[in-house]
């Protein structure tokens, strides 16, 4: 996750407002994480067995720290990890590797700027290592993904001066730096989330500022980091992907935001292994609509979430469309106020998982979704 995630954040922080949670659809269970103090989960994902994990940050009253729960697949907790830096620290991206371990990326403040900040855990919680990146200037990640040989693979944005950049970090399971990339396109480049496709290929997706808007953008890396192709989708407006994922073909699917001239809208748009865009759609729920996150199941139908404005809330919504585009359902969380997802993830059993937050009257709580 991202920009629009602290955007987000900022944003409904101290104007949310609660009544009693309760959903309008069908699900397997929901399960709420609340310290005392603001909690947002920001991505998820689940292992080998199902278990499920969810990271992001909560408040300790002083400043913000990383925390990951794990949760068995019928929403019990296995065990709950914070990190504090002693400064800000903001948990955006998570993983499992084959071995069920759990790598968990952010940024942390060291008093100056904004570093890199990855952390290993084994399947017990137990911290294995961590990994700071620190250019001098401002680093924030945004995404981890793992490939077939357990390899971790960061991305996120370096700031120096005026420019942004995309900068990309390969890490062999032990955590050493088999390389490190930086992309400059000309203009301010963001990246946001990181998928891996079925030959290691890598694929860092988010939006960059072509001079008068903001375009979708992704840069398709091989597994020793030569850029295959970049590609851009130009709505016409401004456009910002937020998430990728890739489907058991290596098509490639970005989801975000496309302003229609009035309002913001959901759009997501499927690439082809080469680039090629092979469609796109857009949800329009009639106020400002962002779609934040993506997934596929094994039948490579595709599952977008995020939130609708709905009266004076925001509604968590999640649509499912087949591979070709069509919609199959939509469906809504709210608890009668402000919800928000902000990951996504699909279990072994094709279940869907969404995370993101809820307000219960006096602060933000973790919030999950199994469906």
């Amino acid at each position: 996750m991202n920009k629009i995630v602290l955007w987000v954040l900022i944003s409904f922080l101290f104007i949310s407002v609660f009544s009693g949670c309760t959903s309008n659809e069908k699900d397997t269970w929901t399960k709420v994480y609340d310290s005392g103090n603001d909690d947002f989960s920001l991505a998820s994902a689940s292992d080998s067995v199902n278990n499920i994990l969810v990271t992001g940050y909560i408040s300790n009253g002083k400043n913000n720290d990383f925390y990951t729960i794990k949760y068995d697949s019928s929403g019990n907790v296995i065990w709950a990890k914070s990190y504090d830096g002693g400064k800000d620290d903001y948990s955006l991206g998570i993983a499992a590797d084959s071995k069920n371990n759990i790598l968990v990326t952010g940024f942390k403040h060291n008093g100056a700027n904004n570093d890199f900040y990855t952390i290993k855990y084994d399947p017990s919680g137990n911290a294995l290592w961590t990994k700071t990146y620190n250019s001098g200037n401002n680093e924030d990640a945004q995404g981890v993904a793992i490939d077939s040989k357990d390899n971790i693979i960061v991305t996120g944005d370096t700031y120096s001066g005026a420019n942004v950049n995309i900068f990309t970090i390969k890490y062999d399971s032990n955590g050493n730096v088999l390389w490190e990339k930086a992309f400059d396109s000309g203009n301010k480049d963001y990246a946001l989330d990181i998928a891996i496709d079925s030959s290691d290929n890598i694929i860092v997706a988010g939006y960059l500022n072509s001079g008068s808007d903001y375009d979708f953008y992704a840069v398709k890396y091989d597994k020793d980091g030569n850029i295959l192709w970049k590609k851009s989708y130009n709505g016409g407006n401004t456009d910002k992907a937020y998430d990728v994922t890739v489907d058991s073909n290596d098509n490639i699917i970005l989801t975000g935001e496309t302003f229609s001239g009035t309002s913001v809208n959901y759009l997501t748009v499927k690439f082809d292994s080469n680039g090629n865009v092979v469609w796109t759609k857009s949800y329009d729920g009639g106020k400002d609509d962002y779609s934040l996150a993506i997934t596929t199941d094994f039948s490579n139908n595709i599952f977008v979430t995020g939130y609708i404005s709905k009266d004076q809330n925001k509604n968590i919504y999640t649509i499912k469309y087949d591979s070709s585009g069509n919609t199959i359902w939509e469906k809504v969380y709210e608890s009668g106020k402000d919800d928000i997802a902000l990951g996504i993830t699909r279990d072994s059993n094709n279940k869907i998982i969404l995370t993101g937050y809820s307000f219960n009257g006096k602060n933000n709580d973790f919030v999950t979704i199994k469906y």
